[in-house]
């Protein structure tokens, strides 16, 4: 098992993490697991936070995503139920001029998420006007709590998928 990264530590693999798929977008639980995918064109690394109760204030396994497909990172956790406390770090550059607002040490929630597991608790350290804030978020961030179940099979594509594909095939000069 690797060690946990912290807000200051850099991303590493894991084995205990493996590439899945880029969708569904979202947590969904295949009955042996969970795949996480989730949509970021201009992100350097993601690190999925894994934790044990609602109350934990740092996660007991940070583990990078391993696989980028198109604009989706992903990858998937043997052995993780339904119920699974989760929440991201999103690493990139810090350029708001472009629209880049990347900051490892706030804790994102998941945008494709159907339930929060933990509810938020305000505090200075959610809050990152200027890029500057090294303030970890976790202890406060709210968290989510519920993998879909159910999985695609290979070779479906979900519908959702399929609008993608064609904006960016469209999206292509001709």
């Amino acid at each position: 098992m690797n060690p946990v990264l912290t807000h200051h530590s850099s991303p590493t693999s894991s084995t205990d993490i493996y590439p899945g798929h880029p969708y569904p977008l979202g947590a969904h639980f295949d009955g042996q697991g969970i795949n996480f995918a989730i949509y970021s064109e201009n992100a350097q690394a993601i690190e999925l936070l894994l934790f044990n109760q609602a109350t934990d204030t740092n996660p007991s396994r940070s583990l990078l995503l391993p696989e980028k497909t198109g604009p989706v990172w992903h990858g998937y956790v043997p052995n993780l139920k339904p119920g699974q406390l989760y929440a991201y770090r999103v690493h990139g550059k810090f350029e708001p001029e472009r629209g880049h607002r990347f900051n490892p040490n706030k804790v994102l929630l998941d945008p494709y998420a159907k339930a929060i597991g933990r509810p938020l608790r305000w505090h200075s350290s959610l809050f990152d006007a200027d890029g500057a804030g090294i303030q970890d978020s976790a202890p406060y961030a709210p968290l989510i709590g519920k993998a879909t179940l159910g999985s695609i099979s290979p070779g479906q594509t979900p519908s959702s998928m399929k609008l993608m594909s064609r904006a960016l095939v469209n999206s292509i000069p001709r």
